[in-house]
Formats: structure tokens, C-alpha cells, sequence
């Protein structure tokens, strides 16, 4: 049986405060990241009640909506079903593609520099 990722992302849009609360969006390998006008307006309680969501996190700026393997699917349902705005647009939608290695190197070297 096919999901209603369409269903999901207008869910999800609503309960982040509508599209005139979203200023962007972009992705990782498991969460939708979300940079809102207002994260007053957002109903985390809602959103992790949601069949789809597993959990809901405010971090750096960005209101985090945990997914897990479909987000990908629910992401692009998002951009088709509403006038929201990929980070950086006007390309293509942003998304984390670095690998755990690579973040881990990075890492390193960021700690060696403090050092």
C-alpha cells in the first residue's frame, strides 16, 4: 500500500504555523528542517502525534521534523503541495550528501584547528 506522502506534508505544513511561517526548507538523510518566522506558531505536540513523524527537535535555528527513511518522499510532497521554498533557492532543493566519513574528517580537522 502506497503512503499519502502528500497527505503527511500538508500536516506537517500546518502544524509548523502554514506556509507564511516557513521562510525555508531543507533536508537531511532523516529529518525536513524547517527555518520559521515564528516557532511559536509551530504545534510540536501535533507534529510528533503524527503517523510519519517520529519526533520534532528545535536546534540551531531550525525546527526539526525527524521522518526517518521517507523523507525524501514527504520533503518533495511538500514543495509540490505548497508555495514553500527550498534554503538557498532558486535551485534545487538542498540536502545533506556527505557521508558519515567525510563529516567525521571534518571533524577532526575542525578539532585539530582549535587545538
Amino acid at each position: 500500500m502506497a503512503k499519502n506522502f502528500e497527505q503527511l506534508a500538508k500536516n506537517i505544513v500546518a502544524n509548523v504555523g502554514g506556509e507564511e511561517n516557513v521562510i525555508s526548507l531543507t533536508h537531511c538523510v532523516t529529518r525536513l528542517r524547517f527555518k520559521l518566522k515564528d516557532e511559536d506558531k509551530a504545534d510540536g505536540t501535533k507534529l510528533s502525534a503524527m503517523q510519519g513523524v517520529l519526533k520534532v527537535l528545535q536546534s540551531g535555528g531550525q525546527y526539526q521534523v525527524v521522518i526517518g527513511k521517507d523523507v525524501t518522499d514527504v520533503y518533495d510532497a511538500v514543495l509540490r503541495t505548497s508555495h514553500i521554498t527550498a534554503a538557498g533557492e532558486d535551485g534545487p532543493a538542498k540536502q545533506d550528501t556527505g557521508s558519515k566519513e567525510e563529516k567525521t574528517e571534518k571533524k577532526k580537522k575542525k578539532s585539530v584547528l582549535l587545538w
